[in-house]
């Protein structure tokens, strides 16, 4: 919450084999604020607890790829509107 409004959403879905990220969104007006670091943070130490591969997909052209790199997500695969990634354990 930022200012008493919510500053985004996050869904991630539990697989067989790893956990998908399959939504971050930050309302663009609290991007920039860390918020997406701290929730990301936050899976994180969920998915290495269940000692399991985090996955997310990105639009080809999003910012938010740079986000997922500099967060530590290795390239997976790419499709024709997505690129895929994937942060191991830790």
């Amino acid at each position: 919450m930022v200012n008493q409004q919510r500053a985004g959403f996050v869904v991630v879905k539990p697989g067989p084999d790893q956990l998908l990220l399959d939504h971050l969104y930050i309302r663009p007006d609290c991007q920039g604020q860390g918020i997406g670091a701290a929730v990301l943070e936050k899976i994180f130490a969920e998915a290495d607890a269940q000692a399991m591969p985090l996955r997310v997909g990105a639009l080809r052209d999003s910012d938010s790829n740079r986000f997922y790199q500099r967060h530590g997500f290795q390239f997976l695969s790419e499709e024709e509107w997505d690129i895929y990634y994937i942060r191991s354990p830790r």
